[in-house]
């Protein structure tokens, strides 16, 4: 394999080597949640990597027969949809510093339509697009080092 699908093949799966998604601040107004009730909830990404991710694309998906809806007053519901032009730039190694990215947009929903009397997964959040490039890893890992080096000797006489 040469070094072009080397680096294409890291780019294609960048996100599940060093994007961590998740689903925070999942609220209803009791202590279980019932079928149909309005569950709200939020996105953050952190990124571990050395690209930056730029123009994030999610997609929300309802699962076990949830539904999903975006923030729009007047959005339905719906078995899934993408989420655009919320989620701000995730800069390269921001995983712990300045910390995850949150989605900049009002809260998101998924309401259970069934009764389950096990948990049962109700809401995904996966990547369904991103930019980059590579102006971190040129500009960014573009620093001194001592180890690239030359040294000139040569006797030198007292006359």
């Amino acid at each position: 394999m040469g070094l072009l699908s080397e680096i294409a093949a890291a780019v294609e799966t960048y996100p599940r080597e060093y994007l961590e998604i998740e689903i925070f601040e999942v609220d209803w107004p009791g202590t279980v949640i019932d079928v149909n009730e309005d569950v709200t909830f939020r996105v953050r990404v952190s990124n571990s990597g050395p690209l930056d991710v730029d123009e994030l694309e999610v997609l929300i998906e309802g699962l076990n027969g949830a539904q999903v809806k975006n923030a729009n007053a007047h959005a339905q519901w719906t078995d899934s949809f993408v989420l655009t032009g919320v989620i701000p730039p995730v800069p390269a190694h921001s995983a712990t510093d300045p910390g995850p990215v949150e989605m900049t947009s009002g809260d998101l929903h998924f309401r259970a339509t069934r009764p389950a009397r096990n948990a049962k997964d109700l809401v995904r959040v996966s990547v369904a697009g991103w930019a980059s490039d590579f102006g971190h890893i040129f500009g960014g890992h573009t620093r001194a080092d001592a180890e690239a080096k030359d040294a000139y000797s040569a006797t030198v006489s007292a006359a």
